[in-house]
């Protein structure tokens, strides 16, 4: 009876060994098929691979690199790593990477994207809610307020679009199957080191589809460099603290070279003036000062008064039906998103606000 008992056990614990080993053979076998599908999505692309590699190997001490700075070591990124591991690539990203590539808008199409009756409704409300704050910011920064709350708008509507994405997987994507490759690493790197430094909100992992945050649509780099931290909270809050979003939007402006007392650009009237130089037309190096314009033959449109006649402006000719002189607050606006035509619906946003 005894050996019967014993015999019975070790039939169990046999049949339990076996079933560890089989399950251990099984894990290892799936590991082996997930790598082989990571390998898949990320095709033969060694150099992100690499890259990747260099991240966590400084992070977790496995390899000193000099290329790759990370401060700090909370266990929430690696998570971030293990995830970057298995991710594959964000479809609705290479579709907007498509589509970007391919779209040409007008300069018409864009003032009917960013003019509607909606969003001017939306944006005329903001601007009154936020008088006294954006009063503030302009005493800080010296940044014209209406500019400020027209690039909030075109950004992200005034806060309430800021994306579905997912920070981390947007970046990678862009990092192996952009044009823009370099780009998207250091934004990658930033961002991890971001979501890395406590306080870390919900909200920061969800951006644009090409890894633009909170209310101001920064990047992960432009975050650390001009994001400021205006109500004081201890935490640079773009994404829930409308205070520091509009904030960091002035500072983004000032440090670009905003200048308060000048404009940005003026609409202007050329059919009666001289033949103008193709060099000069749609050509912002070529600035001049406003003298020159007027002896050109250019005039005002609807009786609007020159600027200093030391202010000098190239001419830009966005369509048929309208010519824009375009000073140095323009350039500023350039900086912000190297679009000619999204940069003078920014404007004309702001004319129209600040009416």
């Amino acid at each position: 009876m005894q050996r019967r008992k014993i015999l019975i056990s070790a039939v169990i614990l046999l049949a339990f060994l076996m079933f560890l080993i089989g399950t251990r053979m099984f894990n290892h076998l799936v590991f082996d098929e997930q790598k082989k599908e990571k390998s898949e999505v990320w095709g033969a692309d060694k150099e992100i691979k690499d890259y990747l590699s260099k991240i966590e190997a400084f992070i977790f001490g496995k390899k000193e690199s000099e290329d790759i700075e990370l401060e700090g070591a909370y266990n929430t990124l690696e998570d971030y790593l293990n995830e970057i591991e298995q991710i594959e690539p964000d479809a609705f990203t290479l579709r907007q990477v498509d589509y970007q590539v391919k779209t040409k808008f007008t300069f018409q199409q864009y003032l009917q994207l960013f003019t509607t009756q909606s969003r001017m409704t939306a944006g005329y409300k903001v601007y009154r809610e936020n008088a006294l704050l954006l009063k503030k910011i302009q005493e800080t920064y010296h940044v014209t307020p209406a500019i400020i709350v027209a690039l909030w708008g075109i950004e992200t509507n005034y806060g309430t679009n800021v994306g579905r994405s997912h920070l981390i997987r947007t970046l990678t994507t862009l990092s192996n199957q952009s044009y823009r490759k370099a780009f998207y690493r250091r934004e990658l790197k930033a961002a991890l080191q971001m979501l890395n430094t406590p306080p870390v909100i919900h909200e920061q992992e969800i951006s644009t589809w090409d890894g633009g945050m909170g209310h101001p649509s920064f990047e992960p780099t432009t975050y650390f460099d001009l994001a400021v931290d205006f109500d004081r909270s201890g935490f640079k809050n773009i994404w829930t603290s409308v205070p520091d979003a509009l904030a960091s939007i002035a500072n983004f402006l000032h440090r670009r070279g905003w200048k308060e007392d000048q404009p940005w650009s003026m609409e202007v009237d050329i059919k009666s003036a001289r033949k103008i130089p193709v060099i000069l037309i749609n050509n912002r190096k070529r600035k001049y000062p406003i003298d020159f314009w007027q002896k050109m033959g250019v005039k005002t449109l609807n009786g609007q008064k020159w600027p200093k006649r030391s202010l000098k402006a190239a001419i830009l000719l966005p369509d048929k039906e309208h010519t824009y002189l375009v000073f140095n607050n323009f350039d500023v606006l350039m900086r912000w998103n190297a679009i000619p035509f999204e940069a003078l619906a920014v404007g004309i946003i702001a004319d129209k606000l600040a009416m």
